[in-house]
């Protein structure tokens, strides 16, 4: 959700700061295997990183090891449609806490 306040007689956003693509390809990524680096969370709220299943409290350590190894710091968010906003912000929180760039899954992209 974006929302627009006045400040000083001018709209700014007030939020948090995410991309989408409205691309049906992904980018790829320098990690030596040609991918995106990707977190699901899954209808069950279990999280993966690149598939592998890492508790939610320590995605930022997992995260922050898999970002050394990357030129680029963008992590795509692909959470299950039948889930709430407020269970996918803590995995976006932590990603813009390493300063990396968050980019939403959407349907048309899985």
């Amino acid at each position: 959700m974006l929302e627009l306040i006045e400040y000083s007689g001018r709209p700014y956003p007030k939020g948090i700061p995410v991309m989408t693509s409205n691309r049906g390809l992904w980018p790829v990524a320098y990690d030596g295997a040609g991918s995106p680096l990707v977190l699901r969370i899954d209808k069950q709220s279990r999280w993966f990183l690149d598939g592998k299943l890492v508790a939610p409290d320590e995605f930022s350590r997992t995260l922050k090891d898999a970002l050394l190894r990357r030129p680029d710091r963008v992590v795509y968010v692909d959470g299950n449609g039948d889930l709430q906003l407020s269970d996918v912000m803590p995995a976006i929180d932590s990603i813009q806490g390493l300063h990396a760039t968050v980019v939403l899954v959407t349907p048309r992209e899985r």
